[in-house]
């Protein structure tokens, strides 16, 4: 049985923004956790990396397609590329041991952690 389900909404490089893809998943609350990456998901990833890549961070958060022109020259870079999710696997294998430099990074991550205890909390699991 699952007991709550994350839907992460990927901007997809779109200069438009979040507005309507966010309001599209606070209508579903009631149902599942619903945020929206700030820009591509793949700027999560980069966070774990943050002190390594030559961009500032504000920088790469200002990027449209992070994914294209950041994320995936940083995975070639490194040898990852060939690997599953080209890279994306090899790469947050170091989660973990940054979890708390991502969050601090990235506001949505620390609104969507709160948002996921909240839920937890509120089905008495």
């Amino acid at each position: 049985m699952i007991d709550l389900f994350v839907l992460v909404i990927d901007r997809d490089g779109a200069a438009s923004g979040n507005a309507d893809r966010a309001a599209r998943a606070a209508a579903l609350q009631e149902k599942l956790v619903a945020t929206c990456a700030t820009e591509e998901i793949e700027a999560w990833m980069l966070a774990i990396f943050a002190p390594e890549l030559e961009q500032s961070w504000p920088a790469i958060r200002a990027t449209l397609k992070v994914s294209d022109s950041i994320a995936t020259p940083f995975l070639a870079q490194r040898g990852w590329i060939s690997g599953p999710g080209a890279g994306r696997s090899r790469a947050t294998r170091e989660l973990g041991k940054r979890w708390s430099a991502v969050q601090n990074l990235c506001p949505e991550i620390r609104a969507l952690k709160s948002t996921i205890e909240r839920a937890i909390a509120s089905s008495g699991a």
